[in-house]
């Protein structure tokens, strides 16, 4: 029998709290869902459950931690997705190398549409690039336009409040994305990722 076209993917965390809230959450949507604690066990279900995407937390507690698995898994075979849980943190830098790609902050997985969002992105081939903040070259124009991101602010309350036309923080939004490594994002998904990297990395720093 020839497989039907639903979207499955393995959940891959130590917490099973969290591991049974993102498995009711992406069924609501759709999604034919297995979880795994461990990288081992992981190992073992993607060979029977053949998932499109694997949303895998990088601290998985003692062994092989998420990006070892991920690297491990993309070798093997490169044709799957990846949603990494993390918080943005020097771990990103080591993220292996593997075409279908994306990062998603744990403390906004509450947002369950922004999730099925990153999940849809690499199922259609997307990738977003996470710069590490000790490599982002911001001026203080695309850090301020951050910082009205991160508040939540629409291109126009910017314009208003840059008293700028409308293109032109248009065309600032998308230097500044392409400052930050966002290029293959797309909509609400790039958005929402500049804020958190201004959240997680900028506004610490300033």
């Amino acid at each position: 029998m020839a497989r039907d076209f639903v979207r499955r993917v393995l959940i891959v965390d130590d917490d099973a709290l969290l591991r049974s809230l993102l498995s009711s959450t992406l069924s609501s949507y759709g999604f034919e869902t297995q979880t795994a604690e461990n990288a081992i066990t992981a190992h073992r279900q993607v060979k029977g459950f053949d998932p499109d995407v694997l949303l895998v937390d990088i601290d998985l507690g003692e062994g092989v931690n998420g990006l070892e698995l991920v690297g491990a898994l993309g070798r093997a075979d490169s044709s799957r997705g990846y949603v990494i849980l993390s918080n943005y943190s020097e771990s990103v830098r080591s993220v292996p190398e593997v075409p279908y790609i994306s990062y998603l902050n744990k403390q906004d997985i509450s947002d369950s549409q922004f999730l099925v969002d990153q999940i849809e992105g690499v199922l259609r081939g997307a990738t977003s690039t996470i710069v590490p903040a000790s490599d982002l070259k911001l001026t203080k124009n695309q850090m301020d336009l951050l910082r009205m991101l991160s508040e939540g602010m629409s291109n126009h309350q910017i314009a208003e409040s840059k008293k700028q036309s409308l293109r032109a923080v248009e065309q600032l939004i998308s230097r500044t994305y392409k400052a930050l490594g966002l290029e293959s994002s797309s909509g609400r998904s790039r958005r929402v990722m500049a804020a958190q990297v201004y959240k997680q990395h900028l506004k610490v720093n300033r």
